[in-house]
């Protein structure tokens, strides 16, 4: 079998039990090994890095992507400075 050489895109199959949603790609890991690792967005596709936060979701996104207060922020905070970039 040949070996993918690709990033994973994670989902939840257990509690604590994630695999790679490629149906080419077998691989299954468990949450405490995800720690820190590469991953796409399930929703967008961009690169992010595994944290506990992000991995409490079934599927795991980016900031871009998610709806909470700190991703709204940063947003926001990146809006402000595209703006302001733009005056010069």
């Amino acid at each position: 079998m040949p070996v993918l050489n690709h990033i994973h895109t994670f989902k939840r199959v257990k509690k604590g039990i994630y695999n790679c949603k490629d149906p080419y790609c077998s691989i299954i890991m468990e949450h405490k090994l995800l720690l820190g690792k590469a991953s796409r967005c399930n929703e967008c596709g961009d690169e992010i890095i595994l944290n506990s936060e992000v991995l409490h979701l079934s599927r795991p996104k980016c900031n871009n992507c998610r709806d909470t207060k700190e991703s709204r922020i940063e947003k926001a905070a990146k809006n402000l400075m595209e703006s302001l970039g733009s005056l010069e």
